[in-house]
């Protein structure tokens, strides 16, 4: 019974996050081996990919409620955070920042580049799954990014 009890609570403290990662509120970012694109990408915490809108200027994010273009939001939404973002494996600390988005809230940048996730539009599907890039290329406009920051393009 013993050897089982310290079992447990020596896995219970492997187990725990580490005290910088404690109370952090900072999205994630980190890369991942993409099997269709057959290159590492940029992913959020989960694997879900990320993606970069052509039309952003530089630190700002203009995919914000219907505008540029309508429902953009809702087809492109943004990764934000409410502290500062962290870097994942194979991501670049230095390449990470945020944005201050016209609708008050915080967007994670890489690269000085906004990020978003693909949500689908008509006739396209949404990313459903860790390693969907259906978003990719959509309208010659919308890219994932490579761990350099630069949008992957056919």
């Amino acid at each position: 019974m013993k050897t089982v009890l310290a079992t447990l609570l020596l896995g219970a403290v492997f187990a725990a996050p580490a005290a910088s990662e404690r109370g952090s509120t900072g999205a994630l970012v980190k890369v991942a081996y993409n099997a269709k694109l057959k290159r590492s990408i940029l992913v959020d915490a989960r694997g879900f990919s990320l993606y970069v809108f052509f039309f952003d200027p530089r630190d700002r994010a203009i995919c914000v409620g219907s505008l540029p273009i309508p429902n953009c939001q809702r087809n492109w939404p943004p990764l934000l955070t409410t502290g500062k973002p962290r870097a994942g494996a194979g991501a670049r600390a230095a390449l990470l920042g945020t944005t201050r988005r016209s609708d008050g809230k915080l967007q994670v940048t890489y690269n000085h580049r906004a990020l978003y996730f693909f949500h689908g539009f008509a006739p396209t599907p949404p990313d459903r799954k860790p390693g969907d890039v259906n978003g990719q290329d959509l309208g010659s406009h919308w890219w994932v990014l490579s761990p350099a920051g630069v949008p992957i393009k056919p």
